[in-house]
């Protein structure tokens, strides 16, 4: 006789900070969620606009609001949501975020198919009415289909060199699903957010303690970009004002780790895999048997993968070079070579152009992150999908062969 299926306990958590005109609709894509065993966090640091009314009604009994009682930072603010996380799985999503119909339905299937202890997915990616002058709201829904079991060492390791995105990992944020007791085996002080880049050290810190984890190549998760985002006004410099990055900086209680410095300037280096490297080092204090990295390497990796942001991130990278005595010109010569590296990123341009459809207001009305979740899961269903899905999948399998 069979055994019933587990509905695990997931608490899904929104950080968030004055922004109730985002927060409402992110919110609403948790309540619209049938799954039986729920619970929604809205962690409030310390708001001053009308966060606590929005939260207050919309009356889900499912939804427990906190709030700090003081201005904290980033990192203190998950912190102090994840400490009231009790039991079962827990979920990120930023308040300008959204995640897809039935995902903790499809999340628990897949946990109990395979027994890990992190799911992450893919994602969507929707801009917001207002992130630019010109940005009237456009979704980007990836159409990939099904789920692989993956190393997270070797995970880690595609990252560091390069070849793939710190997203792909498991983590806390963006789509990724974490058993609380492996947060707890990832948590080497009193705090397991040792970054002031709470979702990236996320990554880092789970990589390097689990064994395995499960990527889901269909997306449970939007990820907007709003006026508010931190993330999206970092890259947007010269394009929208970086004041949510200014005020995150200035208010970050954990300071960047000495071996990535900043900007001449004092802001943070434009690169992603910088922001890695930094995780990485950050855990290296605490753990010390954690995996060594390379500053040559990771420059090199920093400037192969610059493209736009070549011209911004010279002169950082120069000072990076300066402070672990590397070679600034050698390396800069090396990341102009490697043709595997190339055919990667011109399969993986392929692969998302292929594997995803981009919709904005011109098409349908797509207003709100909770307009955008709700459009994706019907173009996950339509009829065209499993072909589309079909040939995004032959590509995916050449892609994973080149890593």
């Amino acid at each position: 006789m069979s055994s019933s299926k587990q509905h695990r306990r997931f608490t899904a958590i929104i950080p968030t900070r004055e922004r109730c005109d985002t927060l409402e609709y992110s919110l609403r894509t948790l309540t619209q969620q049938t799954y039986e065993n729920l619970q929604i966090i809205v962690s409030d640091n310390y708001s001053q606009d009308a966060t606590r009314d929005v939260v207050r009604a919309n009356g889900d009994p499912r939804i427990r609001y906190i709030n700090t009682g003081k201005r904290v930072s980033m990192s203190e603010n998950w912190e102090f949501a994840l400490a009231h996380a009790e039991e079962g799985w827990v979920t990120f999503l930023g308040d300008d975020d959204g995640l897809l119909p039935g995902c903790f339905d499809k999340v628990n299937d897949i946990i109990e198919r395979t027994g890990v202890r992190a799911v992450k997915s893919t994602y969507g990616q929707y801009i917001w009415p207002g992130f630019t002058p010109d940005s009237a709201g456009s979704l980007e829904v990836p159409l990939g289909k099904g789920f692989s079991l993956r190393s997270c060492r070797s995970a880690l390791s595609l990252v560091l060199q390069g070849s793939n995105s710190y997203t792909t990992l498991p983590m806390v944020y963006n789509g990724g699903f974490v058993d609380l007791e492996a947060i707890r085996a990832a948590t080497f002080s009193d705090s397991f957010f040792l970054s002031c880049v709470p979702d990236v050290f996320s990554a880092i810190a789970l990589s390097n303690t689990l064994d395995q984890y499960v990527y889901s190549h269909e997306p449970f998760s939007v990820n907007g970009a709003s006026k508010h985002s931190i993330g999206a006004s970092q890259f947007s410099y010269g394009t929208r004002p970086d004041n949510a990055v200014t005020q995150f900086r200035l208010e970050s209680d954990i300071a960047f780790h000495p071996s990535v410095p900043l900007t001449p300037d004092g802001k943070y280096p434009q690169s992603l895999p910088a922001f890695v490297y930094e995780s990485c080092a950050q855990l290296k204090k605490v753990y010390p048997k954690t995996l060594t990295i390379s500053p040559e390497q990771q420059l090199t990796v920093i400037l192969r993968g610059a493209g736009s942001y070549r011209e911004t991130i010279d002169p950082w990278a120069r000072s990076f070079a300066l402070l672990h005595g590397v070679d600034y010109d050698k390396i800069a010569r090396e990341s102009l070579i490697g043709v595997k590296a190339m055919r990667f990123h011109d399969l993986e341009a392929r692969f998302k152009a292929l594997a995803s459809i981009r919709l904005d207001n011109r098409d349908t009305q797509i207003e709100t992150v909770l307009a955008a979740t709700n459009r994706a899961a019907i173009e996950l269903r339509s009829p065209g999908f499993n072909s589309t899905a079909k040939a995004a999948n032959r590509l995916l399998r050449k892609l994973m062969r080149l890593q």
